[in-house]
């Protein structure tokens, strides 16, 4: 059985942190076929452009936009969501999926643990 999928997402701005894999990936791919315009964010350049790549060859979709922050870093935060508010002034959706757990403890530059920095600060 086959389910159509609408693109009833067309003129909104979705923003999709941790956008390369996982459920963000799933997740940006799914607006962007339906019409959406996706902004996603990815800690690794390199690996965000590979799945810009895959969103925009299977959803016949060009219009998304890559920016890269290290959601540990709260600088990083705002640097990219100035980047983005500037580009963008209106957000519709902000689909946060950016997370992680680190097998030892250590510290971001401001002084948080930074599996809590990225999973409830950053966010």
């Amino acid at each position: 059985m086959t389910t159509e999928i609408t693109r009833d997402l067309v003129g909104k701005v979705y923003v999709v942190t941790g956008a390369n894999s996982g459920i963000g990936f799933a997740a940006a791919s799914n607006f962007a076929s339906r019409g959406a315009e996706v902004v996603m964010i990815c800690r690794n350049p390199d690996l965000g452009l590979e799945a810009l790549d895959k969103i925009r060859r299977n959803s016949n979709n060009n219009d998304q936009e890559l920016f890269t922050a290290d959601f540990s870093s709260l600088t990083s935060v705002s640097r990219v969501a100035k980047e983005i508010l500037d580009k963008y002034p209106r957000i519709d959706v902000l689909c946060n999926n950016a997370g992680g757990a680190n097998g030892s403890r250590r510290m971001t530059a401001e002084g948080f643990e930074t599996t809590f920095a990225v999973n409830h600060l950053a966010g």
